[in-house]
């Protein structure tokens, strides 16, 4: 169970594209509770698969099938709020995930001047 925050804000981006993409915010919460938490980028992706579905289905917990392939992209606060940046379905969503780097790196190039003899 990922649930651990004490405070969960949807922005306004996340609710208008949960609502243009018919994605309910009780989609949105089982997946945030029982999916599966990937931390890529700087941002916590929470993915609700098959593969999850089918072991939350054994252990008597039957969710609609739906609900498979929604992915909510969060941000993590050092309060433990958590702010859901934006929300969609992918069902091949793991797999591209898991290929990002972990990390944002930003390069800054210090420049030296050349001298020439």
């Amino acid at each position: 169970m990922n649930y651990n925050t004490s405070k969960i804000e949807m922005s306004s981006h996340a609710e208008k594209r949960s609502s243009q993409r018919g994605i309910p915010y009780e989609f949105v919460e089982l997946t945030i509770k029982h999916g599966e938490c990937i931390h890529r980028t700087g941002i916590t992706f929470y993915i609700m698969t098959h593969r999850q579905l089918e072991q939350l289905s054994k252990e008597g917990l039957e969710l609609p099938e739906k609900i498979a392939g929604i992915v909510v992209l969060c941000r993590k606060y050092v309060s433990g709020d958590m702010e859901i940046i934006t929300v969609y379905k992918n069902p091949h969503a793991l797999k591209i995930i898991t290929k990002k780097q972990k990390r944002r790196f930003t390069c800054k190039l210090k420049y030296s001047r050349a001298v020439y003899s």
